[in-house]
């Protein structure tokens, strides 16, 4: 069986990586609901905020102007 070594830096790097990561999905998302709620049409949001447009339709339901 092959012996894994665990390192805490590499694991910590992986997990500010995730952190950074999840965030930068967040505030794309913010700005694509702020958009939606000013009545930009999904083509300009999407080259915007380079979310898919089925995640926008997502957002707009669950985020009624």
């Amino acid at each position: 069986m092959r012996n894994l070594e665990w390192n805490l830096d590499d694991a910590l790097q992986a997990r500010f990586q995730e952190g950074y990561e999840d965030g930068r999905a967040q505030e794309r998302e913010s700005v694509a609901i702020k958009l939606i709620r000013m009545g930009l049409n999904f083509g300009d949001i999407q080259k915007a905020t380079d979310l898919p447009i089925q995640r926008l339709e997502e957002l707009a339901t669950d985020n009624p102007k």
